[in-house]
């Protein structure tokens, strides 16, 4: 997992980064749905809310799934995906109303 500059990620979501990453899961994506300017919302580049993406191992990821939701807390949902097409398996983390 390649070296992070924590100071470069939206100040709301670095701490539930690091977090993971700490644990040993290497994030691909993260916001915190607040700190980027209006017109990235606008346009769709941003999520309006607090997430985090995480790469998974296919055959694992309903386990790692688990582990990411106790790292969490109940405050968060996790979702996990499979592509058939590049066989990349994502656990997707947002932050529940």
């Amino acid at each position: 997992m390649e070296h992070l500059n924590y100071d470069e990620l939206d100040p709301g979501i670095r701490m539930t980064v690091r977090l993971l990453r700490e644990a040993g899961f290497e994030t691909t994506d993260s916001g915190d749905g607040r700190s980027k300017p209006a017109e990235h919302f606008e346009a769709g580049s941003a999520l309006p809310f607090p997430h985090v993406a995480v790469r998974a191992e296919a055959g694992a990821m309903a386990a790692q799934a688990e582990v990411v939701q106790w790292l969490l807390g109940q405050k968060w949902q996790v979702e996990a995906t499979y592509s058939t097409l590049d066989a990349v398996a994502v656990l997707f983390c947002r932050l529940r109303d």
